[in-house]
């Protein structure tokens, strides 16, 4: 700005606008014979080119965080620089982060608003693996699973003379899985486990005499069924 004045005149100069900014006017031409009160200047007695320019300083605001007594002062187009709260844990979600209207807030963040503003907490939804271990049986893939939700049972594996006996969360083969259960944790092959029972057969046990003797059902080996047969 250099605009030329007459002596002794006084004037109003403009309010210098800058968003998130507090500004003030300095007069660098000339050095001396001014009288400057806020945006009120009287020139030199002597006429002159008076050269002036806009001083901003950023405004302070206030930066809070949803859910945690945490207040930082903040300065408008600088770095937040302090150590922002821990973003709280939240059950089946991971990755939490604070977040102002869309933007990621971390202390190297530069303050961009205009106004005083409350971080909120946003997280991804956690995902969970859940293993068949089928001891011997045919394989039976893992299953993916975000936090809460169900998965649908996979065909029966299979294993050459047993049958299949169901799905267990123990080792010993008492609690039974229910794919109605939402899965909030990882279900391990140290967890997970199935039971085999042994084929039915129904075989005929013929005496030595040659003659029919019963019909009884067993829970025995394709070895055993023919071993008894020998009988």
């Amino acid at each position: 700005m250099v605009p030329q004045y007459d002596e002794g005149i006084g004037f109003t100069l403009p309010t210098p606008e800058k968003e998130g900014y507090s500004s003030s006017w300095t007069v660098l031409e000339p050095e001396d014979g001014y009288v400057l009160d806020g945006l009120k200047l009287t020139v030199p007695s002597t006429p002159c080119t008076l050269v002036v320019k806009a001083t901003y300083i950023g405004r302070t605001y206030t930066l809070g965080f949803e859910g945690v007594d945490t207040v930082l002062d903040v300065t408008y187009g600088e770095a937040i620089n302090r150590d922002l709260p821990v973003v709280p844990t939240r059950d089946g979600y991971k990755n939490g982060k604070w977040v102002i209207d869309g933007k990621t807030i971390t202390k190297d963040y530069i303050w961009d608003f205009a106004d005083n503003k409350v971080a909120v907490a946003e997280y991804e939804l956690d995902s969970y693996v859940v293993t068949f271990v089928t001891n011997g049986g045919s394989i039976v893939e893992e299953i993916t699973v975000s936090y809460g939700s169900t998965i649908t049972k996979p065909n029966d594996p299979t294993k050459e003379n047993y049958s299949f006996g169901g799905w267990y969360l123990d080792e010993g083969l008492t609690n039974l899985f229910d794919f109605d259960t939402p899965i909030t944790s990882n279900i391990t092959s140290s967890q997970t486990n199935e039971e085999y029972s042994l084929n039915n057969f129904f075989i005929s046990s013929i005496s030595k005499c040659g003659f029919l003797h019963d019909i009884i059902r067993s829970k025995l080996s394709s070895k055993e069924i023919k071993e008894s047969l020998l009988i």
